[in-house]
């Protein structure tokens, strides 16, 4: 398993607005993190409709092979999940390319003002 690649999981029980049930999901722990082979990953959930409200908050990821639908990853709805949740034995179904990996990765640090607090970091050091 690889950063950017697409999972399927299983992520209930969900609690209030959480997206739920069986879904892909989007890897996004660093690929040279999961060869350490932590129990835990940091992941997308990826969705097939899109509410115009969220819009900073969803990635388009158009179907391929393997994602039969155009679907938007939810990055408001990241997550930590076992490795015990990925189903199918672990097999990847689809990967993102890496511009919609770079849009994730870029969307996440907005989202989390990232971008601001390392800079003040690397000012402070």
């Amino acid at each position: 398993m690889k950063q950017g690649d697409i999972v399927i999981t299983r992520l209930d029980p969900a609690k209030g607005r959480e997206l739920g049930k069986q879904r892909p999901v989007v890897v996004l722990t660093d690929t040279d993190f999961l060869e350490a082979r932590p129990n835990l990953l940091l992941v997308c959930p990826l969705m097939s409709t899109f509410d115009p409200k969220y819009t900073e908050f969803l990635v388009p990821i158009p179907a391929r092979a393997g994602l039969d639908r155009d679907s938007y990853a939810a990055i408001i709805q990241c997550r930590t999940l076992s490795r015990q949740r990925i189903l199918a034995k672990g097999r990847v179904f689809a990967r993102c390319t890496p511009l919609e990996l770079a849009t994730l990765l870029n969307h996440l640090l907005m989202l989390t003002n990232a971008e601001e607090m390392l800079s003040l970091f690397r000012s402070a050091g």
